[in-house]
């Protein structure tokens, strides 16, 4: 039996939205033609609406279609519902078609809102929590008022009144009411949003809180979506599944912090998962997927969720796409390793069809056809496109930031590196990424790209420091010195690990004057 997870709505979607939406259309045509399994397992759970399984085929029964009942994913992942309702309002935004909106999208925004409003209980306070769920963090289950899927739920709420307003009707005022007063755990003091009340900062399986930046695009600050990312970019396992480097590689373009860590989420999204000989994706950089999942099994081959994930670094990520129900929103920036730029093309919306080339400076969006439209930029509000009047935009480059580390976002190289831990994370300014070898000792070159007089040498080591460590300076890269200062375009640290099953890394390497 072929099965239907979250996967299809949140990883390969997207990036078939934004390019082929004839295509993605199969997706969400899929949950209008389940909707009736869907009204009969929410009523048998006891909710009104509809209640979609976290597996399902070809009716979309809970009881005979859905696979996981211990840990009981099949009843706890319910995020799976706001995954659902925010494919069919993308579905609306990108093609318009008010029609299909009434018709088939409607039937399945309204039952998943008003599975929501009966699912959602409220506390003494006049808030809303969900309990007893899980995120899309497999390592977690039963928790209550998990981040994501409190405000997935708000966010399914909210677009199902919104499209009640589209098609004339009148949303029921507990839609907003209960979007308005869901909890949405976070911690004040650290600046970031908790995965579910009572998170301690315990190992994750894969991407949950970061998908608040995107796709949900949770409103907060700067400040607090930077803390996050790297927050739980840190405590998330390496060996969890392949897809969840790419929300953080999107994320990182989106906030742009300064460096170029969104380069290395991108190359960690793909590297450690292709196989050969055929280059196919797998699930997993190890031989399972999720080292602390007991009933993780061999990682799927080939893992179309992967693909659909590393598409969205180009199609969301590098392009700051968002649709909107009249423009595009694009805020396009380019890490400096791929400076020759990035073209996109045969992009969709709305029955226009155009191209982004993204520049090291400027970017340039052409119409290839269709009627001209409006592109909403962060910078300076809205501009038309049209054929033959290209708009032109500032393309952001987080890597220019001034900075006193003359390493940052240099070319490096390493004498290995276990899968994922690639030497550029070591210089990319973010110490939420590092690089660590493969071997209990390593080596890691930084090529500073020109000869300079520098001061100091500082690695920031991951957890595990090194029982040892020397730094080498040198002007041509054959001959090297011992020592941190005078003139010299590259630098060498080689370390050496006490234990060669905890080896240390370099969550950063800083070379100043």
């Amino acid at each position: 039996m072929a099965l239907i997870f979250w996967d299809a709505e949140t990883w390969m979607y997207p990036g078939l939205l934004a390019s082929h939406p004839e295509l993605a259309k199969s997706v969400v045509e899929y949950r209008y033609k389940t909707r009736a399994g869907a009204r009969t397992n929410a009523r048998k759970l006891g909710y009104p609406g509809l209640f979609y399984p976290w597996t399902s085929a070809s009716k979309g029964g809970l009881w005979t279609e859905c696979h996981s009942w211990d840990p009981p994913h099949c009843r706890t992942q319910n995020h799976l519902q706001s995954d659902i309702a925010l494919a069919a309002w993308q579905y609306f935004q990108a093609t318009g078609d008010a029609t299909w909106l009434r018709e088939r999208g409607w039937p399945v925004l309204k039952g998943i809102a008003e599975f929501w409003a009966g699912r959602a209980t409220r506390n003494d306070d006049g808030s809303y929590s969900i309990r007893d769920v899980a995120g899309p963090d497999e390592y977690s289950n039963g928790v209550d008022d998990a981040v994501f899927t409190n405000a997935g739920a708000a966010t399914a709420l909210r677009d199902a009144a919104r499209a009640a307003r589209v098609l004339g009707e009148k949303p029921p005022a507990a839609w907003s009411r209960i979007a308005d007063k869901l909890r949405i755990p976070y911690d004040k003091k650290k600046q970031v949003f908790k995965q579910y009340d009572g998170y301690k900062g315990s190992l994750i399986k894969q991407a949950d809180t970061v998908l608040l930046m995107y796709p949900l695009e949770w409103p907060m600050s700067g400040q607090s979506a930077a803390k996050t990312l790297d927050y739980y970019a840190a405590r998330t396992d390496p060996d969890g599944p392949a897809m969840t480097d790419s929300v953080h590689a999107i994320d990182a373009a989106s906030i742009g912090e300064p460096g170029c860590s969104s380069y290395t989420y991108l190359m960690r999204s793909i590297k450690p998962f292709v196989r050969g000989p055929f280059d196919q994706f797998s699930e997993a950089r190890g031989q399972k997927a999720g080292a602390n999942d007991p009933l993780a099994g061999s990682p799927a081959q080939d893992f179309l969720t992967g693909k659909g994930g590393f598409l969205q670094v180009f199609t969301h990520g590098l392009t700051g796409m968002r649709m909107r129900e009249d423009a595009v929103r694009l805020d396009p920036m380019l890490p400096p390793q791929l400076r020759d730029g990035v073209t996109l093309r045969g992009l969709r919306w709305q029955g226009r069809t155009y191209d982004v080339a993204i520049g090291a400076h400027e970017t340039t969006v052409r119409l290839i056809s269709g009627a001209p439209f409006d592109i909403e930029t962060p910078q300076g509000g809205k501009q038309v496109v049209s054929e033959g009047a290209p708009a032109v935009l500032k393309t952001r480059r987080p890597d220019l930031t001034p900075t006193s580390n003359l390493a940052r976002c240099q070319e490096a190289s390493a004498s290995s590196q276990e899968p994922g831990m690639e030497p550029g994370a070591a210089l990319d300014g973010n110490a939420a990424t590092a690089w660590v070898p493969n071997a209990a000792r390593g080596t890691l070159t930084a090529d500073l790209g020109r000869a300079v007089r520098i001061g100091e040498v500082t690695p920031q080591w991951t957890g595990t420091r090194p029982a040892s460590h020397r730094t080498q300076v040198s002007l041509d890269g054959r001959h090297w010195r011992e020592g941190t200062t005078g003139p010299a375009r590259y630098v060498r640290v080689t370390l050496r690990s006490a234990d060669d099953k905890k080896r240390a890394g370099i969550e950063e390497l800083k070379v100043t004057k």
